[in-house]
């Protein structure tokens, strides 16, 4: 039975309530609604049945009102509502309550803990516990059908418990404007500027400046242990590039690789330049010609890591190739690759 006598906890009770109880399927009727919150609420002194569901309703008329007029003047900007609605062949209070506009629907929140479970770049443990608070958003009816579904483990995760800690560190250093300090899979007292934390295919990134090596590169968070913030200022990213695009830097670092960045001219025939400009950072494209098919060639200048471009050429050698006299070493890697293929498949 309740455990709580204090008259002022009535309102949070009854929202508590409804928040488990209810949603737009499943109202709870002026009678359900009294029963539950008398389980929780126990006056101290001995009052009937009637006064305690008078009481109890004039806290949910004003709790109503409340959740209405924040809303109405702006001071909250969550959609939450408690609906009361007629209910036909009811006796006495025809009425039933329930809370809509909840901040999550239950499909959202479904949407919320299968991408957490989907998501490679964070281990079984932190998933299953973050999974578990984001199911408290939805009703016990959501909860009651989400227990029976069960995921094994879809994709790979990683076995590093530190990721979350990891990305608040970072995260919280480039706001202050701060190093950090990490180890990075065996390499110890890492130490960088941080400028944005990025997700790509589940797993997420640290992009920051390298004073040592003087470039930008970009780690694996859920390769990094021992985060830390550091007293050192950050140098500032404007003192390093007159303009930095994150988007070019992505484009340049396929699949996020991490690599020589060179740049190459590429002949690239006209019915597959979509791709590549999809694919990759374009510094400028050339008139076309015609190949030898009779079919259009643009020659387009591409900025991109040396082994991620030259194992995406060797897939598309008819569609797109290296342009001759080319300096870049892509050419080499690309002979390198096929010398290997050769050896393997004859």
């Amino acid at each position: 039975m309740g455990l709580i006598s204090d008259k002022k906890m009535l309102p949070l009770i009854i929202l508590a309530v409804l928040w488990k109880h209810s949603d737009e399927r499943h109202y709870l009727t002026t009678k359900e609604l009294v029963n539950r919150v008398l389980g929780i609420y126990q006056p101290k002194e001995e009052c009937a049945y009637e006064s305690n569901k008078r009481l109890i309703q004039s806290y949910l008329y004003d709790l109503m009102a409340f959740l209405e007029q924040m809303q109405e003047y702006g001071y909250i900007s969550l959609p939450l509502r408690i609906a009361c609605i007629p209910v036909a062949g009811l006796k006495g209070n025809n009425h039933a309550y329930f809370l809509e506009k909840r901040p999550f629907d239950d499909v959202e929140v479904r949407l919320l803990v299968d991408s957490i479970f989907f998501a490679p770049g964070m281990d079984d443990q932190k998933a299953r516990a973050i999974t578990g608070k984001i199911a408290q958003l939805a009703s016990k009816h959501f909860i009651n059908v989400h227990r029976y579904v069960h995921i094994g483990n879809v994709v790979r995760k990683t076995d590093n418990s530190e990721v979350i800690t990891s990305i608040r560190v970072i995260g919280e250093s480039i706001e202050a404007g701060r190093k950090v300090s990490f180890t990075y899979k065996s390499v110890a007292n890492v130490v960088v500027s941080p400028y944005y934390l990025v997700v790509y295919g589940g797993r997420y990134y640290c992009l920051a400046y390298v004073e040592d090596k003087d470039t930008m590169w970009h780690y694996r968070v859920d390769k990094i242990s021992e985060c830390k913030e550091l007293q050192e200022r950050a140098i500032d990213i404007n003192e390093l590039y007159e303009r930095f695009r994150l988007d070019s830097y992505m484009k340049m670092h396929p699949r996020m690789t991490n690599d020589d960045v060179v740049t190459v001219t590429l002949n690239v025939r006209d019915d597959f330049i979509d791709t590549v400009r999809d694919e990759f950072e374009i510094d400028a494209e050339y008139p076309s010609s015609k190949s030898e098919c009779n079919l259009g060639i643009t020659r387009v200048k591409v900025t991109s890591c040396k082994g991620a471009l030259a194992n995406w050429l060797i897939n598309v050698p008819t569609l797109a190739w290296v342009e001759k006299g080319d300096k870049s070493g892509v050419t080499e890697a690309l002979v390198e690759r096929a010398k290997r293929v050769l050896e393997v498949y004859g």
